[in-house]
């Protein structure tokens, strides 16, 4: 039988540079949330790798197989067992690439929990370390919950409990790779930003989104910018939405999101903003 994941988008309700190693990475502190938009992924034996991407559209599907974080994952981990990477691996695309929203990490995580039960591995931190080494976002994606993210992403410690959220993504239909963003932040030499101590829990959507907006920003908005100037639009026009209760970059974007109190509020703002502007990729979601 194949085994099957969802690999769940993630979104950075904030992220901090706090610094930088002597490597060239930098630090950074970010609560991540994950999301009901996902990628699918069926993973079966096979007698060599192969990986078949599909998607629903231009955003997602363009992705080469071996620039794939699905191939790398699967590659690195039968490295580290001495076995061969022998599996069929199907992926369903939805999550926009380069948009900020951890679709790669995602499916590379989701790629690594699916290979720890097809081939039998009994230690999980073979597959923590292989996540590591991949990138900042994989670990925190084995957890699909609410985490906190510190150093260059792979200390992960527990997030607050937060209350269920509702959500709007929205891209402006173009990638912002991330090297581009990082290299764009470094040359603006910014000042670092401090980590965040958060208080145990959240009783509403509204106090959660009160102390974001107080404490908490995106460090990489402006590099981001510099990189796809669309996201401005976006961000202009997220602001102006009724009922809105934060509302800014995901990541190193493009995807910008704002959170609402209630479904309906969420979805009314997409109806808006999809008539609005047609050309921009706009999707409610579910936070968790």
């Amino acid at each position: 039988m194949p085994a099957h994941s969802l690999a769940l988008a993630k979104i950075n309700l904030y992220l901090h540079m706090t610094g930088r190693a002597e490597n060239g990475y930098h630090y950074l502190d970010s609560l991540v949330v994950f999301t009901s938009l996902y990628d699918g992924i069926q993973i079966n034996s096979s007698d060599k790798f192969h990986l078949n991407i599909t998607g629903n559209d231009d955003l997602s599907a363009n992705c080469d197989e071996q620039d794939n974080l699905i191939y790398r994952a699967a590659h690195l981990l039968a490295q580290h067992l001495g076995i061969a990477p022998n599996v069929h691996i199907e992926l369903t695309k939805n999550i926009p690439l380069a948009g900020g929203l951890g679709g790669g990490s995602a499916d590379a995580a989701a790629t690594l929990l699916l290979l720890k039960e097809l081939w039998h591995i009994p230690n999980h931190d073979i597959v923590e370390n292989v996540a590591a080494l991949l990138g900042s976002d994989i670990v925190a994606c084995l957890h699909n919950k609410p985490v906190i993210m510190r150093e260059t992403g792979n200390m992960i410690l527990p997030a607050p409990q937060l209350p269920p959220l509702s959500g709007l993504l929205i891209n402006p239909n173009v990638p912002c790779p991330t090297p581009d963003v990082y290299k764009a932040y470094a040359n603006s030499k910014a000042a670092f930003s401090e980590n965040i101590l958060f208080p145990p829990h959240f009783a509403s959507a509204a106090s959660l989104c009160d102390f974001l907006n107080q404490h908490t920003h995106n460090d990489l908005t402006a590099s981001a910018i510099k990189v796809a100037p669309p996201i401005k639009s976006v961000l202009d026009e997220m602001e102006k939405l009724p009922h809105v209760l934060l509302s800014r970059l995901s990541g190193s974007g493009a995807t910008c999101f704002a959170i609402f109190s209630t479904a309906e509020d969420a979805q009314e703002s997409s109806l808006k903003m999809q008539t609005n502007h047609p050309d921009w990729w706009v999707k409610t979601i579910s936070i968790h």
